[in-house]
């Protein structure tokens, strides 16, 4: 009769583990979850991010050639080269934080192609201003350096979408 009695403690005790351990990989993967949509917005931030650096580096020299012709150029509201300035700075500021946080809660490779990718959108407008500005004789050599520094920021883009999904996975 005790017997029953040890029996029905010991089934308890195993039923209430089982259930601690369940309880316990349920909360991790949730965590997990957690932690990779956040990381997954902040990839996508960041991309919209550096992209903004990018068309805003190529239309300051398209808003700085007008101010010069005296032609009125508007995009998104910044005609003028003050204006495309401030737009390039919001974004460079969105893109900085952004890449705070990828410091923070990114893998190695994340950061790595998170670098990368900020430094190919800078230098495809720096590019891109050279080529505005250079002689006909010039614009050649310049245009293979434009298109150079394209290519570089696809490619930086590709490899920061490649680490940031072998994040998401491994997660």
């Amino acid at each position: 009769m005790w017997t029953s009695g040890l029996f029905a403690l010991g089934g308890i005790a195993l039923g209430w583990g089982l259930n601690a351990i369940t309880e316990f990989w349920r909360r991790r993967r949730d965590a997990r979850t957690r932690w990779n949509d956040l990381r997954r917005e902040l990839a996508v931030r960041f991309l919209e991010a550096t992209e903004r650096v990018w068309v805003w580096s190529n239309k300051l020299t398209n808003v700085t050639k007008a101010e010069q012709t005296g032609m009125r150029l508007a995009y998104e509201g910044a005609d003028t080269f003050e204006a495309a300035m401030a737009k390039i700075s919001e974004a460079d500021r969105d893109v900085r934080s952004l890449d705070t946080e990828i410091q923070l809660i990114g893998s190695d490779s994340e950061k790595e192609a998170a670098h990368r990718l900020r430094e190919a959108a800078w230098a495809v407008g720096a590019a891109y201003a050279a080529y505005q500005r250079v002689e006909e004789g010039e614009r050649e050599e310049r245009q293979r350096e434009f298109d150079a520094a394209n290519r570089a920021y696809n490619d930086a883009r590709e490899a920061f979408l490649v680490s940031a999904r072998k994040g998401l996975l491994a997660a």
